[in-house]
């Protein structure tokens, strides 16, 4: 489950069975990448507009988006690692990055943007880019840890007015951290680990607007993040409420099967990438 009321499990659709009694041990090899999205509830499927899991690299040099846009990325430098909040994720050293060619995030005024993070060191002493998109004159959208080691969100409107909320508690460790950054369309918040952690009203309206053409980017060229990203997730038009982002925080390790692959049975499975 995505959310505790919410689904958003794949959906595969297998073409050429036939029923031919009990068979097992049947794996579907081709590890999926572009899963159709299946939601309920108040979040509708055309808010998740970027899921990146990180559970395996088909490719090399993309970087799967599993939401219904296809919103992939090119990946220069990052290399998958066994070791993620869940399964796996990818390894950034302060240089590397995936960027996206599609702008996700113009024209909406309510976000939320998600992604598990791990430190390479617990002093960095440096600002850290976890996401981010350029705007006019800078950032427009910003994830990132400062060099104080608390986590940032910032947003800037269409009024080229930038707006940061900081996290009150200082990370000064390499542990596994969910990040969590909203914009309702009137404050910015950001939340560590399912929990609200800046209690400042950090007020800003209108629509977020980014520079035509600027590529959103995990990681970064430059004081980008060192260590481990996992989980990245973007959803607009919708801004999720605490108790939905401490769900997506306990339960994210429940919605996909391990790599992608099933175990199908009572099916004579043939062609297609499957293997008997």
């Amino acid at each position: 489950t995505f959310f505790s009321n919410y689904l958003i499990d794949p959906i595969v659709t297998i073409v050429d069975v036939s029923a031919q009694g009990t068979l097992t041990n049947v794996t579907a090899r081709n590890n999926f990448t572009h899963l159709t999205i299946q939601d309920s509830g108040t979040i509708n499927k055309t808010s998740l507009v970027l899921y990146m899991p990180f559970d395996t690299n088909t490719s090399t040099t993309i970087a799967y988006d599993y939401s219904n846009y296809s919103n992939n990325g090119s990946i220069v430098g990052a290399y998958l690692v066994n070791d993620g909040w869940f399964t796996n994720s990818y390894n950034f050293t302060g240089s590397d990055f995936i960027t996206l060619d599609n702008d996700v995030v113009t024209g909406f005024s309510r976000i939320t943007v998600s992604a598990f993070v791990k430190s390479e060191v617990a002093d960095s002493s440096s600002l850290r880019l976890i996401l981010n998109q350029n705007g006019a004159g800078s950032d427009t959208l910003i994830l990132s840890r400062l060099n104080t080691e608390r986590f940032e969100f910032t947003v800037k409107n269409d009024s080229q007015t930038s707006v940061t909320a900081t996290s009150g508690t200082i990370y000064q460790d390499t542990n596994w951290h969910h990040v969590v950054g909203t914009y309702n369309g009137s404050e910015i918040d950001i939340y560590i680990d399912g929990v609200d952690d800046d209690s400042t009203a950090n007020a800003l309206t209108g629509i977020i607007e980014v520079t035509p053409g600027s590529d959103l980017t995990i990681g970064a060229t430059s004081s980008g993040w060192t260590g481990l990203i996992d989980e990245v997730m973007i959803l607009t038009n919708i801004t999720l409420s605490a108790s939905q982002i401490k769900d997506l925080n306990g339960s994210i390790a429940n919605r996909f099967f391990t790599r992608g692959e099933q175990i199908i049975k009572n099916n004579n499975v043939s062609g297609n990438g499957f293997e008997n």
